[in-house]
């Protein structure tokens, strides 16, 4: 993940490719945030 930027330029180039890791990004923040209220 990160590897080099232009990977970065070329999602946002993308938004359809752009939207799938942002998803994923907001649900593994909902489960952190689920998981320490849990605690």
């Amino acid at each position: 993940m990160g590897k080099n930027p232009e990977s970065q330029r070329f999602s946002l180039m993308e938004p359809e490719k752009l939207v799938i890791p942002k998803s994923w990004d907001e649900v593994a923040i909902l489960l952190t945030v689920v998981v320490q209220i849990q605690r």
